[in-house]
């Protein structure tokens, strides 16, 4: 059976303007190599631009800003994606800081992507930069969410 994806325009036509959208070229399919896992109406990639590398952002599609504009089946899928996320990695031993939902701000970023992080917690003795996922860890999560 064939699947259908939603797809997402990298610039997003919002507020009476045309805005360029990051994580909507990435569930475009324009950086497949940061995605881990692919749904009809949600998308988990490795946040590559991570302050802290190891964060894995699960984000609807199409482009959404607030949490109000997601359909109940993008909520329900992207919620499930963030969940299916987090035990994937607790499944590979690496134990979870937190999960933290983020959506526009309209102080600060009125146009961003609405988004789920999965933060794997920090190995012991390591920086503050630096979270336990290595690239052997994500093509696990790869294969567990396929």
């Amino acid at each position: 059976m064939a699947t259908l994806f939603v797809r997402a325009a990298a610039r997003v036509h919002r507020g009476g303007k045309m805005i360029d959208c990051p994580l909507c070229e990435i569930t475009d399919g324009a950086r497949a190599s940061s995605v881990i896992a692919n749904r009809p109406y949600a998308c988990a990639v490795v946040d590559e631009n991570a302050p802290a590398p190891g964060r894995v952002i699960v984000v609807p599609r199409p482009h959404v800003s607030r949490i109000s504009e997601l359909s109940d089946a993008q909520a329900t899928e992207l919620m499930m994606l963030a969940r299916d996320v987090a035990v994937a990695l607790e499944d590979g031993n690496i134990a979870l800081e937190g999960v933290v939902a983020e959506a526009g701000n309209d102080a600060i970023d009125e146009e961003s992507h609405l988004r789920i992080t999965v933060i794997p917690r920090m190995s012991s003795g390591a920086s503050e930069r630096q979270h336990v996922i290595s690239d052997d860890a994500v093509e696990a999560l790869r294969r567990a969410l396929a």
